[in-house]
């Protein structure tokens, strides 16, 4: 059983019903894939593993109940993230939680459970961030619309976030990395995938409304008090490609 590889969807719910698999055949040693992303191997066996929401559903249920409501968003925040190992770290993560129940995150000595931890802040900090960073653009359909291409998987976060904050307007944000949008109308938001390249044309108005912005962002920042330091720190370099007040400089 060591040399079995699990191949599941890529969604969340695919990944609980692999730990429902490990779980139910007592196999932890095993690895874990998403399919499109295999890399093969002779040595090992590839079993791929069907999403089951019922027994995803009875994994959320299992980890709320007999570890923690935090350890359940230590699991889904960590899922998200990019870092190659997140999921035999999250499945050795959840052993030891059924164990020793809501104390596991005191385990930080143990590399998976620190690593669980980290990806979580590391997760909820980018998320934070481009939620202040996001730029709206007003379509010719007049539906806003934004690009942006995280290093982690955080596109439903971010748009639970505007969400809440535009309820009356149609707005569209897409993961231009990973090819995933969010749609948003009427109170509805949809998460889409392997969305192909999206032609949007701005308003009439919109071209006029950014270059304003642009003058208004140089004409606000006083050269003698620039600090590229600072503003790595405060707003890093991986976000302004899709932002409007540096637009020019990217030219």
């Amino acid at each position: 059983m060591e040399n079995i590889i699990y191949i599941f969807d890529g969604t969340f719910f695919g990944f609980l019903t692999v730990v429902f698999e490990c779980f139910q055949n007592k196999n932890f040693d095993c690895g874990i894939q998403e399919d499109g992303i295999i890399q093969e191997s002779f040595c090992f066996e590839y079993k791929h593993i069907e999403t089951d929401n019922v027994k995803a559903e009875r994994v959320v249920l299992g980890i709320k109940r007999k570890i923690s409501q935090r350890a359940f968003e230590n699991v889904y925040m960590s899922f998200l993230s990019f870092q190659k190992n997140r999921f035999t770290d999250i499945l050795k993560y959840l052993k030891l939680g059924f164990k020793v129940g809501r104390r596991v995150d005191d385990y930080k000595t143990l590399d998976y459970v620190l690593n669980v931890i980290k990806n979580r802040r590391a997760v909820g900090e980018e998320a934070h961030l481009l939620t202040g960073f996001v730029r709206f653009a007003q379509t010719k359909e007049n539906v806003l619309y934004s690009e942006i291409s995280p290093d982690n998987d955080v596109i439903e976060i971010v748009a639970n976030h505007f969400a809440n904050r535009l309820r009356t307007e149609k707005w569209i944000i897409n993961d231009v990395k990973r090819k995933k949008c969010a749609l948003y109308d009427n109170g509805n938001l949809l998460i889409m995938e392997n969305v192909s390249k999206l032609e949007i044309s701005n308003s009439d108005d919109e071209e006029l409304w950014q270059n304003l912005w642009i003058d208004f962002f140089n004409t606000i920042s006083i050269e003698d008090r620039k600090s590229s330091r600072r503003q790595n720190q405060m707003l890093p370099k991986k976000f302004r490609k899709h932002m409007i007040e540096f637009l020019r400089d990217a030219d």
